[in-house]
């Protein structure tokens, strides 16, 4: 199957931050693997859980997006062990139909152990059922979601940015205020608005609103019934 542009460009992505994982609050091997277009992949969201990597494609209804078998291919390239799972946007008018499609992992076999991943030192099993539409959204006033977008920079500039291959080595050498300051930039120019315009819209489909406070507490739940 020959790469498009696109998903050539997520190949690369997922390459780069196929190992990411965070040592912070407990440890956590769940990771927002692309960010849409904070990574200029405008509505391409892949998350990792453990062992289960979701990817799900808003922009598939349109020429420039993918369709849900490339990108199962796409993430089976970058994931050769993992479950993996794409939902591709089948409609043009914002509402929440999808094409899916998904790979088990190749060691998965009927009563093999449950997929287990890890949360703030806590560990949780993980369903690989594709085929429902339980929306979750998680909430935060902007200004806190600001915040955490800084803290992580910063963090990273002291990990994950140091590689050289890493196409944020360039911000690993600021100075603390410089980097306060370029963090700030890049989510006042581009993932600010990247939330205002595509991530905060969803929030009325989901159908579990978590409203999250600065400490990654939830705060308030709500679900919408169905």
């Amino acid at each position: 199957m020959n790469g498009s542009p696109r998903s050539e460009a997520l190949r690369r992505l997922l390459s780069a931050r196929a190992n990411l994982e965070s040592g912070r609050a407990g440890g956590t091997d769940c990771v927002r693997l692309s960010a849409g277009a904070a990574d200029g992949l405008p509505g391409l969201i892949v998350d990792r859980f453990g062992p289960l990597v979701v990817a799900v494609d808003y922009a598939g209804a349109t020429p420039d997006g993918l369709t849900a078998p490339a990108l199962v291919h796409t993430l089976r390239r970058v994931f050769p062990e993992h479950h993996v799972v794409a939902k591709v946007r089948s409609s043009t008018d914002g509402a929440n139909r999808f094409v899916t499609a998904h790979d088990p992992a190749p060691a998965a076999l009927p009563g093999a152990s449950p997929l287990i991943a890890s949360e703030r030192g806590l560990k949780f099993e993980i369903g690989t059922e594709p085929a429902h539409d339980f929306g979750i959204y998680l909430d935060a006033p902007e200004p806190t979601v600001r915040q955490w977008y800084v803290t992580r920079f910063l963090a990273l500039r002291e990990t994950a940015f140091r590689n050289p291959a890493s196409y944020f080595r360039r911000y690993a050498d600021l100075s603390h205020d410089d980097a306060v300051k370029r963090a700030e930039e890049i989510w006042d120019t581009i993932n600010g608005p990247n939330l205002r315009e595509n991530i905060l819209p969803t929030r009325g489909r989901a159908t579990l609103v978590l409203h999250k406070a600065l400490d990654h507490a939830v705060s308030r739940v709500r679900l919408r019934k169905v």
